[in-house]
């Protein structure tokens, strides 16, 4: 149920859709958040049509446009989304989450320091999927420092990667944090962050956060609605991976019984 009024959290969910209009699982996702009461802004580069209840955001107020970089092979926003969220943090008391998160229910975030564990409650199951941080903490730090001196981002115990991030360079004339491995500004700098340091917030379980990892969530399975039980707090739909209609979901699949919760 969402918050009464006088209950309703300070922080907004803040995310980022950098160009086009939004798909239907992010329009499910963000009419999840919506419909449980929290503030939700959507930052871009475009006027997307958003659902009623979200706040457009430009996003070249916090980077301009012409900075906006994709990766040099793949031609990825993911490693400028990497960054972009930490810049959120940098300026507003804000939660992030992927744009393809489904929240079952209401949730209290307000801690200072929030992650998420995916899977295990192991240090490389987490990632920046859920995130919200001070604007002064390490790992917003670590990460704005690794796009500022790209080479912080290289792990030295894989050359290959190394040899790819220089030859890229080379090539470009430019050492540039695009040239990095996926996860440098994300959850490997994480990852690096805690190995020296004790988090000091709030690490979700992985009972909070359901995958495709751990069950179909767009194939049609016996009684969806039992993976949908208290505790869990969210849904990670992990939009790359997904090669589903999604405008026309599987009966009897996790995916329609969240759209028809939502929809009716």
């Amino acid at each position: 149920m969402p918050p009464s009024e006088a209950s309703k959290p300070t922080y907004a969910i803040h995310t980022l859709w950098v160009y086009g209009e939004l798909g239907p699982l992010e329009n499910l996702c963000l009419k999840s958040w919506v419909r449980l009461g929290y503030k939700v802004v959507l930052h871009s580069y475009d006027n997307p049509q958003v659902p009623d209840g979200v706040e457009l955001f430009n996003a070249a107020q916090l980077i301009p446009k012409s900075q906006v970089f994709r990766t040099a092979r793949k031609k990825s926003l993911a490693i400028f989304s990497d960054l972009y969220r930490v810049t959120i943090m940098k300026h507003f008391e804000a939660l992030w989450l992927d744009a393809d998160i489904f929240l079952v229910r209401h949730f209290d975030f307000s801690g200072k320091n929030i992650l998420a564990y995916e899977g295990h409650a192991t240090l490389e199951s987490i990632n920046n999927a859920v995130l919200k941080l001070e604007p002064n903490h390490p790992i917003v730090e670590e990460i704005i420092g690794r796009f500022q001196n790209p080479l912080r981002g290289l792990s030295w115990k894989n050359p290959h990667k190394t040899w790819v991030f220089f030859r890229r360079s080379l090539l470009s004339c430019n050492m540039h944090a695009k040239h990095l491995p996926w996860g440098a500004l994300g959850r490997l700098a994480i990852f690096d962050v805690l190995q020296k340091n004790t988090f000091d917030g709030q690490i979700l379980p992985p009972e909070y956060c359901l995958t495709a990892l751990q069950v179909p969530l767009f194939d049609a399975i016996d009684d969806p609605e039992k993976y949908l039980s208290t505790p869990l707090v969210l849904i990670h739909f992990y939009k790359s991976h997904i090669k589903k209609d999604l405008n026309n979901p599987t009966s009897g699949s996790i995916y329609e019984t969240l759209s028809n919760f939502v929809e009716n």
